[in-house]
């Protein structure tokens, strides 16, 4: 079955439908209903749909793209997260812990064939200041002096702390270079919507010239970078056209505002049909709605997107 016009490899993140399903046959089946044959492993799949889900890849019903960092939720963890260690952390104990789970991960998805894991490298250790504008932005405040002054005081506050995280960041990725080679899988650092979080935009830029690897990238995520645009951090279209060298995939998403996103495409305000020259036949583009979203509102929004980005371009346009 073809995903589009030129094949884009649109998946689907289990992290819709992981929550209510008991075997990894059901959780694949349920997204295979859609008319997708690609998913993304989320970040709370539980280590007792892993074996469904071998045997639905094995017999070649599904494939794999991608990975949520930590898939599957390692055993004792009090609950799924993305962020439960951190390669930014300034405790030691936790830098290593992260690496030792992204290796589990990094490892799980080569034995899946998939081509990428999703990282969130973490935040600054800073008093969040970020859900301050949030709230201001949904009172309509933006732009208001008050807002403003905030805005300048995160950023200003990150500024000074910020490096000592990348420095962490940045030392652990060189660690985990050799695995990543030998699973032939690539690492991909995705943007997050806080201005606290590792790494920003051009820092991302930076990593991945300094490394000068594909197997460390960037992933991503539509929702958030309007997030951050919509917040007054980013022009996300000029980051975007920066960074497309070194991205691995797409989260995708819509959304009304800063606290209103991981909404199916077409139940927001995101034009996707701008993006469309970002898009490519191998492009791995990821579905990520929120858990508990209806099916017939994620069936609409596979139609949204495959109808936005017809015709894909390959070499860049």
């Amino acid at each position: 079955m073809s995903d589009g016009p030129e094949d884009v490899k649109l998946a689907i993140s289990t992290h819709w439908n992981a929550y209510r399903h008991r075997s990894g046959e059901a959780l694949i089946e349920d997204i295979l209903r859609l008319g997708v044959e690609y998913v993304e492993l989320g970040y709370d799949l539980s280590a007792d749909l892993v074996a469904g889900v071998f045997d639905m890849v094995s017999s070649h019903a599904v494939t794999v793209t991608s990975l949520h960092n930590f898939c599957p939720v390692p055993l004792g963890a009090p609950l799924a997260h993305p962020e439960l260690f951190v390669l930014t952390s300034a405790s030691r104990r936790e830098r290593e812990s992260a690496a030792e789970h992204i290796t589990r991960t990094v490892n799980f998805a080569a034995k899946l064939q998939a081509q990428a894991v999703v990282l969130h490298a973490g935040n600054v250790a800073m008093r969040a200041l970020t859900p301050k504008l949030v709230a201001l932005y949904n009172k309509g405040q933006a732009g208001s002096t008050r807002y403003e002054k905030t805005r300048m005081k995160l950023l200003e506050r990150r500024e000074r702390k910020a490096h000592r995280h990348l420095d962490w960041l940045q030392e652990g990725l060189e660690k985990l270079l050799p695995t990543l080679k030998s699973a032939g899988v690539r690492l991909a650092m995705e943007n997050l919507p806080s201005w606290e979080g590792v790494p920003l935009e051009s820092e991302a830029l930076d990593i991945c010239r300094r490394f000068n690897t594909p197997l460390i990238a960037c992933w991503h995520d539509f929702g958030h970078a309007q997030i951050r645009e919509h917040m007054g951090f980013i022009s996300h279209r000029h980051w975007l056209e920066k960074l497309e060298p070194h991205i691995a995939g797409f989260h995708v998403h819509d959304l009304t505002g800063p606290s209103s996103d991981h909404l199916a495409p077409g139940r927001g305000k995101f034009d996707f049909a701008a993006f469309k020259k970002f898009v490519r036949s191998d492009t791995i583009a990821v579905l990520e709605p929120a858990p508990g979203t209806p099916e017939s509102e994620v069936n609409e929004g596979i139609g949204v997107i495959r109808r936005a980005w017809q015709d894909p371009l390959r070499n860049g346009g």
